[in-house]
């Protein structure tokens, strides 16, 4: 099992690794190169020169290539050139880093429960009216535009705070240790500084987790569907075990192995592609980042966005994996009969 993880961890670095490269020649391959691009068409070249010196983009390609990755395992990862003061893009990176996590992690503590509902729930009345409504609902999720969505959640729910992690009147000064506001809050004892930091979180977690919910709910619907239809499910109900026992104690377990995988993926997804939620709500986050460092042209936050969403794909799936085969014995079995 240890030898399968590290060489799923292998195999998927490699693919970020590649992805990575191509994003950073393909920022060096932009017409006239990414002085221009940042500077402008009116740039004099005495000015994309200095640019080109100062960046060390007038190096070759496989030398800066090089060059970014040693300097990246020491946590250097350049400055962010057009963000005010031009602070290091690490510093920023571990600043709005926590503000997505949170964001992810809240939106999933919504999805999770109500998509294994309604999968639960569509499966146990298959083809009657609560199944309809169910596959409805998750057709919904899944087909509403995530903008639109937090465009109507701000219409609909005008008390409701809809920008920000905080009330602006607030100073997270001297109580911001961990970087989430709930926890830090809650550390500190401030009670309504906690209510604030919760409410800012309600219309954009609803938001972000309606995809995942729909998902969530699909895929349980059609693993319990399968689970249902097996032999030690008919050996389980012939023992006069009800309904309620059949799918909590014998289903659910059965079909939990696609639905971790599903979980994992879509943790993964949400802390890559917070994109529109954040930028519809103001979220301070990585996604927003990775929006302005894109509209800006501001190629060293965006190259170094994209390494650290890569890193976290790689360890969300790579444990998500491990953590199915520590569920299944038949995954661990196949793995160590193909070692």
């Amino acid at each position: 099992m240890f030898l399968s993880a590290v060489t799923r961890l292998i195999r998927a670095a490699v693919t970020v690794f590649a992805v990575f490269v191509i994003v950073f020649v393909a920022i060096r391959l932009t017409p006239g190169g990414p002085a221009v691009a940042m500077l402008g068409q009116r740039a004099t070249e005495a000015e994309v020169a200095r640019l080109n010196h100062e960046m060390g983009w007038d190096r070759p390609i496989p030398e800066q290539l090089f060059r970014y990755l040693v300097r990246a395992a020491q946590g250097d990862l350049g400055i962010a050139y057009l963000s005010p003061g031009r602070p290091k893009v690490s510093k920023e990176l571990a600043r709005l880093f926590p503000a997505t996590v949170e964001l992810t992690l809240s939106a999933l503590l919504i999805a999770i429960p109500l998509g294994l509902t309604l999968g639960t729930i569509a499966a146990a009345f298959r083809d009657r009216w609560p199944d309809r409504i169910a596959i409805a609902l998750s057709s919904l999720g899944v087909s509403i535009p995530i903008f639109f969505l937090g465009i109507l959640l701000l219409l609909l729910f005008p008390s409701m705070p809809g920008s920000g992690r905080i009330d602006i009147s607030v100073s997270m000064r001297g109580i911001d240790r961990t970087g989430f506001y709930l926890i830090d809050t809650l550390l500190a004892g401030r009670w309504n500084l906690f209510q604030s930091a919760a409410r800012h979180l309600v219309l954009p977690a609803m938001t972000l987790a309606t995809v995942p919910m729909a998902i969530i709910a699909r895929v349980t619907r059609s693993s319990l569907l399968e689970v249902l239809g097996s032999d030690y499910i008919r050996t389980a109900r012939a023992k006069g075990v009800n309904r309620t026992g059949v799918l909590l104690h014998h289903a659910l377990p059965g079909a939990a192995v696609p639905i971790i995988s599903l979980l994992g993926l879509q943790l993964a997804t949400l802390l890559a592609g917070a994109v529109l939620t954040e930028t519809v709500f103001t979220w301070p986050g990585i996604g927003r980042y990775v929006m302005l460092a894109a509209s800006q042209k501001d190629y060293n936050a965006l190259q170094g966005a994209v390494l650290l969403l890569g890193i976290v794909f790689i360890l969300v799936n790579t444990a998500t994996d491990v953590l199915c085969a520590w569920f299944d014995p038949r995954i661990r079995r196949r793995e160590g009969a193909s070692e």
